[in-house]
């Protein structure tokens, strides 16, 4: 799946951002510099512990799994840290979300779903070969189809596989607020 991605990004000239926890763990650092303060206690005013971050760095596909936890550290990191919107955006989709597109409007999921399904209708192979091609599971691929558990990395991976525009790939992660 990787080679498949990395090459998608390279043609398009797409470059990946860094990980949440590293570029998190960046400004930690800084701030632990600045203030003197150990690591748990910022940790701690953050709201997550170390073994929380250590597991999200072992595990950054499946941050989605976090996504209320991640949008709490990320708006208490902005707070923190001092810093604006536009780089704690950063910050989420280093992670996979969006401050900004944050959705859980039964519309904006509908949006998505029909977006999606859409997409899917002008696959020419089956829906087999499609998820077996982006490394995706059969059951992770039928929860997509209905707007469930979707996460950022596999979704990607389904659309290139689908060989759509930049700019749809953009709106698909965009309608269910994942970029």
């Amino acid at each position: 799946m990787d080679n498949r991605i990395d090459k998608y990004f390279k043609i398009n000239g797409i470059k990946r951002d860094i990980e949440f926890t590293a570029l998190l763990n960046e400004f930690i650092l800084q701030y632990q510099k600045k203030h003197q303060i150990s690591k748990n206690e910022i940790l701690k005013t953050l709201g997550i512990s170390k073994q929380r971050l250590f597991y999200w760095s072992l595990n950054q596909e499946n941050l989605y799994r976090s996504v209320k936890k991640i949008h709490f550290v990320t708006n208490r990191a902005i707070n923190l840290f001092q810093i604006n919107n536009s780089i704690g955006e950063k910050i989420a989709n280093s992670a996979g979300l969006s401050i900004v597109h944050l959705k859980s409007d039964k519309q904006d999921d509908n949006s998505f779903i029909i977006k999606f399904n859409e997409l899917l209708s002008e696959w020419k192979g089956s829906y087999k070969n499609l998820y077996e091609l982006a490394n995706v599971s059969e059951q992770m691929f039928y929860k997509y189809k209905i707007g469930k558990n979707i996460n950022k990395y596999s979704l990607t991976a389904l659309l290139i596989v689908l060989e759509i525009s930049k700019e749809d790939i953009q709106l698909t992660l965009n309608l269910k607020g994942l970029f």
